[in-house]
């Protein structure tokens, strides 16, 4: 069983899909979920299967497939992801059950903190109009980003020319798009926070801007 979920290595990651969906499949009645939720796993496992083995058998050189696979793979993600947190807070589900869909087994003796260190961001203003935000450990790298220690989610912030910190969501995934909708062009500031379970701030980030162009 992984330590933490999704496991990084995409071979781990196909080798962990297989198992959720199986074990998933056969006990979504404990959840109260039906055909629904069970078509739609079994879907995202295939599909990601299918792209893993594509660019298995092209190797790294077939750029497209390798695309494919990492849509495929944050495609997955938004399917289960969400599917698991119901299951958590779900008071039928047990550790065993968690063990079988290879997801995280809260530790008991770990109490909650407030997150200690402030998250990275890395900007992507190459789309007009938006800015793509990676935040979290290794930003620059999403296929092993995470967050950092007691981190559940993050806050974002950002602040347009002349003005002050405004919030701009809370999220539990990186990447996170944010529409400037700007009519001039126009520089933005970002600075992220991790949030813990309870909702409890650790200390914000640096900042950093982007230079966003008008949308086409």
């Amino acid at each position: 069983m992984p330590s933490t979920w999704p496991p990084p290595a995409n071979a781990d990651f196909d080798a962990w899909m297989n198992a959720f969906n199986t074990y998933f499949q056969a006990n979504l009645g404990t959840w109260g979920f039906g055909v629904p939720e069970s078509t739609a796993v079994l879907n995202a496992y295939n599909d990601w299967h299918a792209a893993f083995v594509a660019n298995q058998a092209a190797q790294a050189a077939a750029e497209g497939t390798a695309q494919t696979q990492r849509n495929e793979r944050q495609t997955s993600m938004d399917v289960i992801r969400p599917l698991v947190k119901q299951v958590q807070a779900n008071p039928a589900t047990t550790d065993i059950h968690r063990a079988g869909l290879g997801v995280n087994i809260p530790d008991p003796k770990t109490p909650t903190q407030v997150p200690p260190t402030a998250p990275f961001i890395e900007l992507d203003w190459s789309q007009r109009g938006q800015v793509t935000i990676h935040v979290g450990e290794t930003p620059n790298n999403e296929l092993l980003n995470k967050f950092g220690q007691f981190a559940e989610n993050v806050a974002l912030q950002f602040k347009l020319t002349g003005g002050n910190f405004e919030h701009l969501g809370v999220t539990s995934n990186s990447p996170f798009v944010h529409v400037v909708g700007n009519t001039t062009a126009q520089t933005v500031e970002y600075r992220a926070a991790y949030l813990n379970s309870k909702g409890e701030q650790g200390p914000w980030s640096e900042v950093d801007d982007a230079y966003v162009g008008v949308a086409a």
